[in-house]
C-alpha cells in the first residue's frame, strides 16, 4: 500500500517494493512529480540523503527500512535543510 509524506512543497510518495538478498525491507521512493525539477535533482544527488539505490531518469530511489515512516520524515528535514542552504525560492 501507497502513502504519502509531505512537509512544506515537498511529496515523497513510498510503496513496499519487498526485500534485498539479506531479507531487509525495501521501499521506493518517488518524488512528486509536480515539483520543480530542481528540488528533485537535490533529492537524488545529495549525499546526505541515505538513499540505497537512485533511479533519476526513472525519477524514484530506493531505500532500506525497518522504520519507514521515521526514515522518510528524516530525508524530508535533510531534503528541506539542504533546499534552504542553497538559497533556493523555496
Amino acid at each position: 500500500m501507497a502513502q504519502t509524506f509531505e512537509k512544506g512543497k515537498l511529496k515523497l510518495h513510498v510503496e513496499r517494493t519487498g526485500n534485498d538478498i539479506y531479507g531487509n525491507p525495501l521501499y521506493r521512493l518517488t518524488p512528486s512529480m509536480t515539483m520543480v525539477s530542481q528540488y528533485r535533482n537535490f533529492f537524488f544527488q545529495d549525499k546526505k540523503i541515505p538513499l540505497y539505490r537512485r533511479y533519476f531518469s526513472k525519477n524514484y530511489a530506493i531505500i532500506q527500512s525497518y522504520n519507514i515512516g521515521w526514515d522518510v520524515e528524516n530525508i524530508l528535514n535533510v531534503w528541506d535543510e539542504r533546499l534552504k542552504e542553497s538559497n533556493l525560492a523555496y
